[in-house]
């Protein structure tokens, strides 16, 4: 495909229209800012420029166009972003690149043998004798008709060859039902046979409804319980969710997730109404589902089985869930081993439970006090030195001082003694999660950055900024291509700085988006005053840079006994001293 069909597309898909659908901008300056949804933060970092086209996060480091955004927040490739920008921008593709066109095509056949696997199996469960005892177990299992459709349950059978032959007989290639996962090949040169037999098989759907995959539990006695698909080009199990495309509006709506361990569970809540509800696939809780989540809610609620494996899962997600940020809560349930068996038996205090869950840091504690002996030292010790990690963490001060107090008062311990061991545990969190706070910018470079960040964001150029020496070559550079970039009035010409070398346009982006002064860019007697504050800086941070470079010459001629030099280099010392003392009374 040439590029021109792509840069038709970029030009008519407006990236802060595109990135509205999914977060909530709100307006400063130039540009947009909302909470990064590819990592956990609380404070907005995420900053789209409409002026570039562009997006970045300076917190995670994300960052590209309308494509980047689009292809990260639907987990497809760069080809099946094309495809739906295109679409959504009345734009008509001509064929793509060979590889490209070939890979789609691949994806896109994957796809076909999914649904047509979902489907089979759907109508075998719902239409065929073959599948009355999987919907009679279905059934009992309190699962209604509406649930069966809405998640196209199916059922594999006992029968080796029986969905492999239909999809061949379908026009598919063997090598493409391998690929897919349905099936599984022959060592000994025969057709490829059914990986699912016997099973009642949960479809798994991707953000936009395609199946991509399945899981499937056996019917009756036999191992594994849940055998899902492996992974493909459009299934990773890590990065999957189920109940995920059924439920995301309403989680959107509720600005909550619930994670529950099992596929029943998400059936069951969703059959009274709670449909914000999801599992991980039978497996433990990976960073990436849970990063999928936050595209949607910063706050997460789990609620995994109450034996011993459900509370050590609950902790495990726990730490995952901390290092993203989300606000997180616990479901107790008030009677039976799963969210499944509570709301068959009782409903209402299922949505009870989840009205009343518990924060996490009360969770954490109780079940600490129930594992060791709060009146024995050792207990005591035991208790504090597993719960200091978790209080660590917590940024709120207030939240923080109440478990502190808790802590004390349910072990009868002293606060000073908990403030000394939290402050140690504080200081190594503080090493491990800012390893590189000793490489921390030049503060020059640091000022001239946020100089021409001011001129790019307010469209206007302040000559004053051609008396400055930049230290910092590529900011000196792209500093001289604005300068050229200049029309009337000092107003920039964007277009101007279209062709730049990749190293300035990189830089040209990160300054165009990254964070000013509150309210500097909406009223023009704050911006000129922050221009010229910073121009100061600028100005006394060089001055003091000399200073020093010239106490090191002074040292050095001392040693050398240069007398004449000397005298110079004291003479420079003062000029440049006075010129400090001038420039800090202005």
């Amino acid at each position: 495909m040439d590029n021109s069909a792509i840069d038709e597309v970029k030009a008519r898909v407006d990236i802060v229209a595109l990135i509205s659908e999914y977060l909530t901008l709100t307006k400063k300056g130039k540009n947009y800012w909302a909470n990064c949804p590819f990592h956990g933060e609380k404070t907005p970092s995420f900053s789209v420029s409409p002026e570039r086209q562009i997006f970045k996060c300076f917190g995670c480091g994300e960052g590209g166009n309308a494509f980047t955004f689009y292809e990260k927040m639907e987990g497809v490739g760069f080809g099946q972003a094309l495809t739906a920008l295109a679409k959504r921008a009345g734009v008509t593709l001509e064929k793509q690149s060979k590889y490209q066109d070939a890979l789609d095509a691949k994806k896109e056949t994957l796809f076909q043998i999914n649904q047509k696997t979902a489907d089979f199996y759907h109508y075998l469960l719902t239409k065929h004798p073959a599948g009355k005892k999987a919907l009679e177990y279905l059934k009992k299992r309190g699962v209604n008709t509406s649930s069966i459709k809405d998640f196209q349950l199916g059922f594999a059978p006992n029968d080796w060859e029986l969905l492999s032959t239909y999809l061949l007989k379908k026009g598919f290639s063997e090598l493409d039902l391998i690929a897919s996962g349905v099936s599984l090949g022959s060592d000994r040169g025969k057709a490829p046979y059914d990986r699912f037999r016997n099973r009642v098989m949960f479809p798994v759907a991707n953000l936009a409804g395609q199946t991509v995959g399945f899981s499937g539990r056996i019917l009756g006695d036999g191992e594994p319980k849940y055998l899902n698909s492996p992974d493909s080009l459009i299934f990773n199990k890590s990065n999957s969710v189920y109940g995920l495309y059924q439920g995301k509006t309403e989680m959107k709506q509720k600005g909550q997730a619930i994670l529950v361990e099992g596929n029943l569970d998400v059936i069951s809540a969703h059959q009274v109404d709670t449909k914000n509800v999801f599992a991980p696939l039978g497996t433990a809780l990976t960073s990436s589902q849970l990063g999928i989540i936050r595209r949607f809610t910063d706050r997460i609620a789990f609620c995994f089985d109450t034996d011993s494996a459900g509370v050590s899962a609950t902790k495990r997600s726990i730490e995952l869930a901390e290092n993203q940020d989300f606000n997180i809560k616990v479901v107790a349930l008030p009677f039976g081993k799963d969210p499944d068996e509570c709301i068959q038996k009782d409903p209402q205090s299922w949505k009870d439970a989840l009205e009343s869950a518990t924060d996490i840091y009360d969770y954490i504690l109780s079940n600490l006090f129930k594992k060791h002996d709060t009146s024995s030292s050792e207990g005591k010790k035991r208790i504090v030195a597993e719960f200091l990690p978790y209080l660590a963490k917590i940024q709120n001060e207030i939240t923080r001082d109440v478990y502190k107090e808790k802590l004390s008062v349910s072990l009868s311990l002293d606060m000073p003694l908990i403030d000394r061991l939290l402050g140690k545990k504080n200081t190594v969190v503080a090493q491990v999660s800012n390893p590189n706070l000793s490489k921390r910018k030049p503060r020059q470079e640091m000022f001239e950055e946020y100089l021409l960040a001011l001129i790019l964001q307010s469209g206007k150029y302040f000559p004053e900024v051609e008396k400055l020496t930049f230290v910092t070559p590529d900011l000196h550079e792209l500093c001289l291509y604005i300068k050229n970039s200049v029309g009337k009035s000092n107003k920039i010409d964007m277009t101007k700085l279209a062709e730049l070398p990749k190293n300035l346009e990189e830089l040209l982006d990160r300054l165009t988006l990254a964070q000013v002064g509150e309210d500097v860019l909406e009223k023009e007697d704050l911006l000129e005053k922050e221009l010229a504050n910073t121009l100061t800086d600028l100005r006394r941070t060089d001055i003091k840079n000399k200073l020093q470079k010239l106490s090191v010459e002074i040292k050095q001629a001392e040693i050398t006994k240069d007398d004449t030099k000397l005298v110079e280099l004291r003479k420079a010392f003062q000029e440049t001293s006075a010129n400090l003392v001038n420039v800090s009374a202005e």
